[in-house]
């Protein structure tokens, strides 16, 4: 877990912060998000967990929009912006957009 001093914004920290305003920041993406986890919950409800499936749907989308689309200006500065993806803490995102999900 971070430290008290890393948090950023309200945030875990600085890239966690970066990728959830990117995430948010564009409608066709902040669509693709929510049908992501919609899927994610689906399995997550299923299976009477949390946000295991959620968090890792999020992090296949995210891993997947960075590999295969790096030529797009949106996905390099999303790159630039957060860095260090392992530092993501991807429950925290998943959590924030579950409001939106009901």
């Amino acid at each position: 877990m971070a430290c008290e001093n890393e948090k950023y914004n309200g945030w875990t920290n600085r890239e966690t912060w970066a990728l959830f305003l990117h995430l948010t920041n564009n409608e066709a993406m902040y669509r693709e998000v929510l049908e992501v986890l919609k899927d994610g919950n689906e399995m997550d409800r299923s299976l009477g967990e949390d946000t295991l499936h959620k968090e890792k749907a999020l992090k296949i989308y995210v891993d997947e929009l960075r590999g295969e689309l790096e030529d797009m200006e949106i996905v390099k500065l999303l790159i630039r912006d957060v860095g260090s993806f392992w530092r993501v803490n991807w429950k925290e995102i998943v959590q924030a957009f579950t409001e939106d999900l009901q």
